[in-house]
């Protein structure tokens, strides 16, 4: 599919006249195909972009999607990990790209809403929260793309007003 907006991220901080945040974004669509990873933000995310005077303006897009071409074949570059907590006890489970991208299929009903991300050398960092529609019903989950950069692409820009 075209779209009208593409932006990359370099593994490191975006420093360019568009910054593109996650924060509060849910993805609820994943794929896994010849060595990109691949999440479907159906309400959007959040583009900065600088003016020339040195202010910013929000934008909010319509329906967009995030490509991660991985650093290592075979899909090895995607890890989530769910963490639980059982009475004093946190316990984490590492799984798959494979795995998340079965969490978010159509229809499934489950969502990972992005909180905070850290970025550096082929790294893209992710503290989230899975949502799933039977208990327990939200779960702490840290996911890690090894990638050279994020390509976001969408159609829609509408400016938030602040």
């Amino acid at each position: 599919m075209q779209y009208r907006y593409s932006h990359w991220v370099a593994g490191g901080w975006d420093e360019g006249d568009w910054q593109i945040g996650l924060h509060d974004c849910r993805a609820d669509r994943a794929s896994l195909k010849e060595d990109v990873f691949s999440l479907g933000f159906r309400d959007g995310v959040w583009v900065q972009q600088r003016q020339a005077d040195g202010g910013r303006r929000l934008f909010s897009t319509g329906e967009a999607w995030i490509d991660f071409p991985l650093a290592y074949r075979n899909g090895w570059g995607v890890s989530a990990c769910l963490f639980t907590e059982e009475g004093e006890t946190a316990r984490r489970r590492e799984y798959g790209g494979a795995e998340l991208v079965k969490w978010l299929e159509e229809g499934a009903g489950a969502e990972l809403e992005f909180l905070y991300e850290y970025t550096g050398y082929q790294r893209f960092l992710f503290d989230c929260w899975l949502w799933c529609p039977e208990p327990p019903c939200h779960r702490e989950c840290q996911l890690l793309i090894l990638a050279e950069q994020m390509v976001c692409r969408w159609n829609e820009m509408q400016e938030v007003e602040g």
